[in-house]
């Protein structure tokens, strides 16, 4: 009896605490299945908050590298364009140095050529000078013969010619005109290696002037120029003067004085 009295306390205990555990829970908060408590998730939102807003220091630091990175590409650059800077410098001086080098090589072939050219010319031009001036008689008149001789390789065109002669005491020089006188000479043309005698009337000498250029106390001088053109189309004079005296007067030569004598 006393085994069925408390079995039946069992029971009854057993049913009381079945029946108050779904009203004792009633009064808790049921938590979601599968989520975290509250306070979890708010840890979680503060750190998620904590990354999004960084601390003080870490923005300090940041920014510090961000102005290094920014002041290290600053100077790149500016390293970059001052070595862009001494490259075209560079190319700039080169490029004068050749644009020189290319002046100076056409200012030499230019003077090649030129220097070539005054070589042709000189070598090919015609030289015309007074190779023997005679006086003598013919028919009893006075007579002046000029020889003018081309010894040149090329003819002398348009040849024109003039001469004057003039008494002076002992080696004086006598006054030579300026402009030559009205009897100058036609046009002639002389060959390359020719020559050509050109006449005229002598200047008639009194027996006294006659006897002071016999003793050499006076001298008859000869002056003139001969003018032409080459096969170049330049336009050449040759100057001469001439002298006379003693012997050489009683045979009717001439010698060249030191001076006087030009040839352009």
């Amino acid at each position: 009896m006393l085994r069925s009295h408390n079995a039946a306390l069992v029971f009854a205990l057993i049913l009381f605490f079945s029946c108050a555990r779904p009203l004792w829970c009633l009064g808790r908060p049921v938590p979601n299945i599968g989520s975290e408590p509250q306070g979890h998730a708010a840890d979680g939102a503060q750190r998620t908050e904590n990354k999004k807003t960084p601390a003080p220091e870490t923005t300090t630091v940041t920014n510090q590298i961000n102005t290094l990175n920014t002041d290290k590409k600053s100077a790149d650059a500016s390293e970059k364009k001052s070595e862009d800077t001494k490259i075209n410098r560079m190319l700039m001086y080169f490029t004068g140095v050749l644009a020189v080098v290319a002046v100076l090589q056409l200012a030499t072939f230019i003077y090649q050529i030129h220097t070539a050219k005054d070589a042709a010319e000189k070598e090919l031009r015609a030289y015309v000078f007074p190779s023997s001036v005679a006086r003598f008689r013919e028919n009893g008149v006075l007579k002046l013969k000029v020889v003018f001789t081309n010894s040149g390789k090329t003819p002398a065109h348009a040849c024109i010619s003039w001469v004057f002669e003039g008494i002076a005491a002992g080696i004086n020089k006598p006054v030579f005109p300026t402009v030559p006188p009205k009897g100058t000479h036609s046009i002639y043309f002389i060959a390359p290696g020719g020559t050509t005698e050109v006449f005229d009337d002598a200047l008639p000498t009194s027996a006294e002037e006659y006897e002071f250029i016999r003793n050499g106390i006076r001298s008859l001088y000869l002056c003139g120029e001969i003018k032409y053109r080459d096969v170049f189309n330049n336009h050449r004079t040759t100057k001469f003067r001439l002298i006379s005296s003693r012997g050489d007067f009683e045979a009717g030569r001439f010698t060249f004085c030191e001076e006087g004598n030009d040839a352009v």
